[in-house]
């Protein structure tokens, strides 16, 4: 497929607008309601348009719509005599500097008496790129092969004047094919012309005086517009196109297409319009406007971006450790192969960590979140917002404001805040840690460490060996046949505390098996592998547990645990033995 490129380079070049088998604008003065198309067919060769835009002096005259129509007027669509006077304020200097259309290469410019305005000179065929047209409208067949000698006409007013030159202005608009909202001055039928509605002066509008445009062969290929090294301003057309300002602070707007805008280097403002728009950002001092309504836009950024209002996507580019922030709509935010922290704002958003390690934050809304490889973080705070991990890409964990079970994939649970939450671990080995309410804390299959911090809480390691911390408050531990060999470590120095351990179905006082090892209390189950350890109940009376609570409804006090347990305080586990003699073996060698 053909694009049709615009390439506006500095002064005194020459770019060249491939129309070789394009339409061109069948109008020959400002008022198409009062003109005939002189020309439809395609140019024989490529149109030179000299990039000598004039941006200071007077004012281009329009044309007198009374003036007769040379019967072979060219037709290139890019007339000065036609090009709106509009203000345009310089973002470096005080200078205000009239917008103009890039000049057609067979265009005369009007004379600068506003009141003698100069009718266009009859073109010579031998000169013109265009093929002649007979009275009917046809092709005359003795002129299909016209002399490939342009003109390269230049208006009167423009300058060489570098101070004068430092903004470059392009209007380009195109024809929509929208029955729906014809032209109310342009031709109704294709025996008048081809339909069109016509542009504002930012793309998008129904601006009188934008009735020019690049026809693109008629065919809605994409447009390519190329800024200069100044600070441009480039206005779309209807149709799709990439707009690039290259250097400079640029003003890039958008037309009712699906637009690509790069300001590329400098600071730049990019505008959008109808259609999904995409905007490119490399510098903290690019701006994107949208409009509400106005498409699905993406913005695909190498920076620390925040999405302004009315757009709807971010791509974070690069591998760089970038930051996105969304915004009150259902946002879309994909994250890069650095460390990105992705933050949803307002809406349903979606987010993708992509590789890295990464934070993910939908904030208000139902969010869904996909880390991606890496060890992720994810920020939970309402029961639609949705985890999504794969097997084998990190150890992830999710930090909830509410009670939440672990999805597939995801290791980690952390509750925030001190409302009374619960959280459920999943078949990995799970880290859970409570907050200050009064939490239960289940871990599942897996072997895992349950940290319950203040509270009353209930901790249940399930299967596994797993690894349970109470912390301060009247915490109630969970072991039953099955669950395999857990540790509880319970150090609270609260002058009272009334922690405990309830035995599941099926145990009673007559099934616990008590032994030493160490410093610590080994709670063994007959006829069972099962083990339940209390780390230090040996060291420090402050690892100990106050209650024992059996299926059946008996329960041993803080009395009668001492009691039991009273024997093994003079007694020295196997492995205890075997340590000391390993230690006097070291001191004799030593000659200690």
């Amino acid at each position: 497929m053909d694009n049709n490129v615009l390439n506006v380079l500095p002064e005194d070049q020459l770019v060249v607008e491939d129309t070789a088998t394009g339409q061109e604008n069948p109008f020959t003065n400002n008022n198409p309601a009062q003109n005939t198309p002189i020309d439809s067919q395609p140019d024989a060769v490529d149109t030179q348009i000299p990039v000598n835009v004039p941006v200071s002096g007077n004012p281009q005259t329009p044309a007198d719509d009374t003036q007769p129509t040379a019967p072979n007027h060219p037709d290139d669509t890019f007339a000065t005599s036609d090009a709106p006077i509009d203000p345009v304020a310089d973002d470096n200097s005080d200078v205000e500097k009239p917008v103009t259309d890039v000049p057609a290469v067979t265009d005369v410019p009007a004379n600068d008496d506003e009141q003698n305005p100069t009718a266009p000179a009859p073109v010579d065929p031998q000169t013109s790129n265009d093929v002649p047209t007979g009275d009917n409208g046809t092709q005359n067949p003795a002129d299909q092969e016209p002399a490939n000698v342009p003109n390269t006409a230049t208006p009167d007013n423009a300058t060489n004047d570098p101070a004068q030159n430092d903004v470059t202005t392009i209007n380009i608009s195109a024809p929509v094919d929208d029955p729906n909202t014809p032209d109310q001055n342009a031709p109704s039928s294709a025996e008048d012309g081809v339909e069109n509605k016509p542009a504002t002066d930012n793309g998008c509008g129904d601006h009188p005086c934008d009735k020019k445009w690049v026809d693109n062969n008629g065919t809605g290929e994409k447009i390519i517009i190329t800024g200069t090294d100044q600070n441009d301003i480039i206005h779309g057309t209807a149709r799709d196109e990439d707009i690039s300002g290259r250097a400079g602070d640029d003003k890039l707007y958008s037309g009712p297409g699906d637009d690509v805008l790069d300001g590329e280097a400098g600071n730049d403002s990019m505008y959008g319009c109808h259609g999904d728009d995409v905007y490119y950002v490399d510098s903290e001092g690019d701006k994107v406007i949208e409009f509400a309504n106005q498409g699905n836009d993406h913005v695909f950024s190498s920076i620390s971006y925040t999405l302004p209002e009315n757009v709807e996507n971010v791509h974070l580019m690069t591998d760089d450790d970038l930051n996105a922030v969304g915004n009150e709509l259902d946002n879309v935010l994909h994250g890069n192969d650095g460390k990105n922290d992705l933050s949803g704002g307002a809406g349903n958003d979606n987010m993708y960590g992509h590789a890295g390690d990464d934070i993910l934050d939908g904030e208000s809304g139902a969010d869904f979140m996909v880390g991606g490889e890496g060890d992720d973080i994810y920020y939970v705070d309402q029961a639609g917002d949705t985890v999504v991990e794969c097997a084998d890409e990190g150890i992830d964990t999710v930090l909830t404001s509410i009670s939440y079970t672990a999805g597939d994939h995801v290791e980690n649970l952390t509750l925030l805040g001190d409302d009374d939450l619960n959280l459920t671990g999943n078949e990995l080995n799970n880290l859970l840690h409570g907050n200050d309410g009064n939490n239960i804390l289940l871990g599942g299959d897996g072997c895992d460490q349950i940290f319950a911090h203040d509270g009353n809480d209930i901790l249940d390691g399930g299967t596994g060996n797993d690894l349970l911390n109470g912390g301060s408050g009247f915490d109630t531990y969970l072991f039953g046949r099955g669950y395999g060999n857990d540790t509880i470590v319970d150090y609270d120095q609260s002058e009272i505390s009334n922690d405990r351990i309830s035995f599941g179905r099926g145990i009673s006082a007559d099934d616990l098996e008590l032994s030493r090892s160490g410093g610590d209390l080994v709670i063994g189950l007959k006829d069972s592998d099962d083990t339940l350890t209390i780390s230090q109940w040996f060291d420090d009376a402050d690892y100990q547990i106050e209650e024992f609570l059996f299926n059946n409804g008996d329960a041993w006090s803080y009395e009668q645990i001492q009691e039991a347990t009273q024997a093994l305080y003079t007694t020295v586990s196997a492995n205890s033995q075997l340590d000391d003699i390993q230690q006097q073996a070291q001191t004799a060698g030593s000659g200690l």
